[in-house]
C-alpha cells in the first residue's frame, strides 16, 4: 500500500492487517459482507494517520470526484456563472467548523443545472459533511442519493475509534468526533462514558464537556443518534468539584438548563439548590 506523503505509515502488525483487508480480491469494498466493512471502517479510523486534516483532504478530493462523475453520467449542462462557482469551490473547504452542519438543511452551496432534456437539475452540496447531492427541484427537501464521505452503512456501522475518546480534548479531535457520531456507533465499554464525563468535571473542563454533551451518537444497533448519557454518578462530582453552593457552577447550570429532562428527579432538586436559582 503507498501512503500518502507526510503521513506515518502504521505500524507493522496494523499494516500487515490493512494490506490483507484491502489487497485480497476483488478490489472492491462492495463485495465485503458488511462485517467485513465494518472491520475494515474501524480499522481505517484507528489508524494514526487518519486525522481531521486528513479527512478533510479526503472529502473535497471525494466531492470533485463525485461532481464530475455525476456530470459525465448525468450529461449535466452549467450556464456561466454555475461553471464559475464550480470553478472556486476550494474556499469553501476552509473553516469548516464554521459551516452550515444540520442534516436537514437544503446545502451550504446549490448550483443550477439542467439534463439533457430540459429539465432542472441542483447540484447541492454540504462541505462539512463532505456530501453532494443531485436532486431535482422539490418544494419539500428530501435527503436521498446523498454521495457522502465519511459515511458508515445502518447494518454493521463502523466504531468510532478509542483515540478520539481520551485526552486532550483538542479541538481537531472534539471536530472529528463530531464528524463521525451520526454514522459510526459509540463504543459501549463498562463505564467508558461515565469515566469520561467524570474526568472532565474533575479537571473542570467546561468548554470539551458542553460539546461532547450536545452531540447525538448512533449505537451498533440503532441508527438514530440519541445525546451523550447523563449518568447518575456525576451529580455528586458536580457538587463536589464544583465552585461552591449559590456560584453558578458551569457543570450544574449546563445541565439544568441543556439537559433537563435526562436528569433524575431526585438529582434536581439538589443541583437547583446547588446552583441557587430558580427552576420551572
Amino acid at each position: 500500500m503507498v501512503y500518502p506523503a507526510g503521513i506515518q505509515q502504521p505500524k507493522p502488525k496494523l499494516a500487515r492487517s490493512l494490506h490483507h483487508r484491502l489487497l485480497t480480491p476483488p478490489l472492491d469494498i462492495w463485495n465485503l459482507s458488511p462485517e467485513q466493512r465494518q472491520s475494515l471502517q474501524t480499522a481505517l479510523l484507528e489508524c494514526c494517520w487518519c486525522t481531521l486534516s486528513f479527512m478533510r483532504r479526503c472529502q473535497r478530493d471525494y466531492m470533485y470526484h463525485v461532481i464530475r462523475h455525476q456530470r459525465s453520467q448525468l450529461q449535466l449542462r452549467f450556464d456561466p456563472d454555475a461553471e464559475a462557482q464550480l470553478a472556486h469551490l476550494d474556499p469553501f473547504f476552509t473553516g469548516l467548523s464554521h459551516a452550515d452542519r444540520p442534516s436537514n438543511s437544503k446545502g451550504d452551496v446549490i448550483i443550477p443545472s439542467r439534463a439533457p432534456d430540459g429539465s432542472r437539475r441542483k447540484l447541492a452540496l454540504w462541505f462539512h459533511r463532505g456530501a453532494v447531492q443531485i436532486r431535482p427541484p422539490r418544494e419539500i427537501f428530501i435527503e436521498d442519493d446523498v454521495f457522502r464521505l465519511p459515511c458508515s452503512s445502518a447494518i454493521a456501522p463502523g466504531r468510532i475509534p478509542n483515540k478520539l475518546l481520551r485526552e486532550p480534548w483538542t479541538n481537531d479531535k472534539l471536530e472529528f468526533l463530531e464528524l463521525l457520531s451520526a454514522d459510526f456507533y459509540l463504543p459501549e465499554a463498562e463505564g467508558l462514558r461515565e469515566n469520561i464525563l467524570a474526568k472532565m468535571i474533575r479537571k473542570r473542563q467546561i468548554s470539551p464537556f458542553r460539546r461532547l454533551m450536545r452531540m447525538k451518537f448512533r449505537t451498533a444497533e440503532c441508527r438514530v443518534p440519541q445525546g451523550w448519557p447523563v449518568p447518575k454518578l456525576i451529580y455528586p462530582l458536580v457538587r463536589k468539584y464544583g465552585d461552591g453552593p449559590g456560584m453558578g457552577d458551569p457543570f450544574a447550570l449546563f445541565l439544568l438548563d441543556e439537559r433537563w429532562e435526562d436528569i433524575a428527579e431526585a438529582a434536581k432538586d439538589k443541583l437547583i439548590q446547588y446552583v441557587n436559582v430558580e427552576y420551572g
